[in-house]
């Protein structure tokens, strides 16, 4: 049963670019990242300005956002759960590492627009979306089913129409309904975005994941043309 049902979900992932949600961290677990996350918030070399940036002299000071694997253990841990660890490894192969590992806040109301993460612009990979503190539906992600096999132009045209069809097929999105402690696994170029409609700020847990060889880079800013960090990031080996 188990075989059967995990390549259902690979058969999924491939068509649609997600797999379903999936339980993967203890309430306890979820909390010690919050606490985790809130303490060394700081310590971190987080974008800033506008439009959004990343001053490269910061991360001469600080660790990028992308990469509290490297600083909180809790993290690290998190980024070798065997429920996401599984799933990592039917969609890009056994030899993997992680090269992203963040927590996004969104408070109510708030928005993040359309988009693929430009990490994976040059990258292959995947992103675990885990919900750490107040997840539920109605602060999840949404994501465009199939759109990880679109041109990356058309992301644009879609934005500005909220739907856009291409080869007889119709792109709308979708809500991933989440609870604290479940997650979901996508591919690193589908179309994704959300809107907290909820009354209570909320956390969340994204690892980005690739296979060996692959090479991360680090962005300084977030539209084109994309500048990238001399240095790359710091990737925890998944492979054992």
């Amino acid at each position: 049963m188990e075989a059967k049902i995990a390549a259902e979900e690979q058969d999924t992932f491939e068509a649609r670019g997600y797999t379903r949600a999936f339980t993967c961290l203890t309430p306890s677990h979820c909390r010690e990242i919050a606490e985790s996350y809130r303490r060394s918030r700081n310590l971190f070399a987080w974008p800033e300005g506008s439009p959004s940036h990343l001053p490269e002299r910061a991360l001469s000071e600080r660790p990028w956002f992308k990469s509290m694997h490297s600083v909180l253990p809790c993290v690290a841990e998190a980024a070798r759960c065997p429920e996401v660890v599984r799933r990592v490894r039917e969609a890009i192969g056994p030899e993997v590492v992680l090269w992203g590992g963040t927590i996004t806040e969104r408070q109510p109301g708030q928005a993040h627009r359309w988009h693929v993460d430009v990490e994976l612009s040059v990258c292959d990979g995947v992103t675990a979306f885990i919900g750490i503190e107040n997840m539920e539906p109605s602060s999840s992600l949404n994501v465009v089913p199939g759109s990880h096999k679109l041109e990356p132009s058309l992301l644009m045209a879609w934005k500005n129409s909220g739907c856009i069809g291409h080869e007889g097929v119709e792109y709308a999105p979708l809500n991933i309904p989440l609870l604290t402690g479940e997650g979901f696994l996508f591919h690193g170029r589908l179309w994704h975005g959300s809107l907290n409609s909820s009354d209570k700020s909320r956390l969340a847990l994204v690892l980005q994941y690739s296979s060996k060889g692959a090479n991360p880079r680090i962005p300084l800013n977030w539209d084109e043309p994309i500048r990238w960090a001399a240095s790359p990031p710091p990737c925890l080996d998944i492979t054992d």
